[in-house]
């Protein structure tokens, strides 16, 4: 059916892989050691960055292609979703039993809190503070 000897068959099957064939069996192994160190968030992009900082000479649609290959897809984060308070219910809300009267004449009398949204490159910083009068 593949016109191939029977003898030719033999000996491919128990033919040692080649220097390309062990190459690329090495860069899978190492694409696949880095890509399971960083719990699997690294992309092709990363993974390349990170082997030729580890001296590994490689082209970075190599590396893309490779993990494609071998189904290695880096996780996406989710998106972050500023979740703010829900005012828009039925449920009974506290009076204003402050009225903007921030001095008092004892401690421990008032207190206040501040909740404070930051945008970070790593996405929001969200910061509660409290404060005693």
């Amino acid at each position: 059916m593949l016109e191939v000897s029977r003898g030719g068959y033999y000996d491919w099957k128990e033919r040692q892989p080649g220097p390309r064939q062990q190459r690329r069996q090495e860069l899978d192994r190492q694409i696949r050691a880095v890509f399971q160190s960083h719990r699997g968030v690294y992309g092709s992009p990363r993974v390349y960055r990170q082997l030729q900082a580890q001296g590994v000479a490689c082209c970075r649609n190599t590396i893309a292609k490779r993990m494609n290959q071998m189904d290695l897809q880096a996780m996406q984060r989710k998106r972050f979703v500023l979740q703010t308070t829900d005012s828009h219910h039925d449920w009974p809300v506290a009076g204003n039993v402050l009225n903007q009267q921030f001095e008092v004449d004892q401690i421990n009398q008032v207190w206040t809190a501040d909740i404070t949204y930051i945008p970070t490159d790593e996405g929001w910083w969200t910061k509660a503070s409290s404060t005693e009068t």
